[in-house]
């Protein structure tokens, strides 16, 4: 017999094996959403966990932990940074649809207008148009539609992540097709916005290095095994941006058929196989000033279609003001920021559907 609790969640299956799962299938792709976001972070999770253990900053930190001089970042109580490179503003009223946030100095990129999410297809994330530079030190709003958290990355940062098909980071599971985080330990995608130099940790004490010099960017890898990188850069966020005409890893130049650029976005996409390593990519020579005009020497590839552009959404947003419950700032607060199982954040947030419908 199957048994239900008042909140609509089922409880026990015929066996008598307790398994909670969400019933709501309105939330349901907003929690796939993050849920997959947060196994993707993997790499760049376990950096900041050992960023806290080795010195005690932690992985949900306050603003005024990075920014201790900046007396407006010391005062906001309501976003915060998670890792040392993205900053989360989590929707608190309910039924907005804009997000009101303070940046701290320095440069970021608006990350829901720079990368995709595919959510009607693997869920993975993709650098998808012109990367959106937005300058700090001040006050903004930003589009906070019901499944999209305000999210801001660090100008400069370097973001390993997960192949998007990784299903579980668990050692065991038997369904047929179940991709483990074991399955995966050799792949690594990257996500760039370079601009000026910068570093970023992955995984436990591995290192990214970004290098920017006139017509000229070099990623550095310091990878402790083999494996192969996925990058996708926005040369759009270099302070010069270039057209690549030569890209080379370990000092060997990549055939053009092994990279490819887009003028339209400014984004480098290249594969490859490295333990630790360099990657240079560079302007022809009457480029090397930097105009960020003309064709690459690579292959000109369109962006993986999308619906909805940046920011895909699997249904209308609710009208301003319709009460609904802010699930966006919730899901990455539960899901990512305390940790919580899948069952576990199912079971809050499938209760907070049951308020709403109240």
């Amino acid at each position: 017999m199957i048994s239900e609790d008042p909140w609509g969640i089922r409880l026990t299956d015929a066996a008598g094996q307790s398994r909670p799962k969400t019933t709501d299938d309105e939330i349901l792709p907003t929690w796939r959403r993050y849920a997959k976001m947060r196994t993707q972070l993997y790499p760049y999770l376990v950096a900041a966990d050992a960023e806290y253990r080795r010195e005690g900053i932690p992985m949900m930190r306050h603003l005024t932990l990075t920014y201790p001089d900046d007396a407006r970042a010391s005062a906001r109580e309501d976003e915060y940074l998670f890792g040392p490179d993205l900053l989360a503003a989590p929707v608190l009223e309910p039924g907005a649809r804009r997000r009101e946030l303070y940046l701290p100095g320095g440069e970021w990129v608006d990350l829901w207008r720079s990368v995709a999410y595919d959510g009607a297809g693997d869920g993975g994330l993709d650098l998808a148009g012109r990367a959106r530079l937005v300058e700090g030190g001040r006050s903004m709003s930003l589009p906070a539609p019901e499944d999209e958290l305000p999210l801001l990355a660090r100008a400069g940062t370097l973001l390993a992540l997960l192949p998007p098909d990784v299903d579980t980071l668990a050692a065991y599971g038997t369904r047929p097709g179940l991709v483990k985080l074991d399955d995966r330990r050799n792949r690594v995608d990257l996500l760039a916005f370079p601009r000026g130099d910068s570093s970023a940790g992955f995984y436990a004490g591995e290192r990214l290095r970004s290098r920017e010099r006139r017509g000229r960017w070099e990623l550095g890898i310091e990878g402790s095994r083999s494996r192969r990188y996925s990058l996708q850069a926005s040369l759009a966020t270099l302070r010069r941006p270039f057209t690549p005409c030569r890209v080379t890893v370990g000092g060997r130049a990549l055939p053009a058929a092994d990279w490819s650029y887009r003028a339209s976005d400014g984004v480098l996409e290249t594969t490859f196989r490295a333990r630790a390593t360099t990657l240079v990519a560079s302007a022809c020579c009457k480029e090397a000033g930097g105009d960020g005009q003309g064709e690459g020497g690579g292959r000109e590839r369109p962006a993986r279609d999308r619906q909805g552009g940046g920011s895909a959404s699997t249904r209308p947003a609710a009208a301003p003001g319709s009460g609904d419950l802010p699930f966006t700032g919730l899901t990455l607060l539960l899901i990512a920021g305390l940790g919580l199982s899948a069952a576990a954040s199912g079971l809050v947030l499938s209760r907070l559907a049951a308020r709403r419908s109240e």
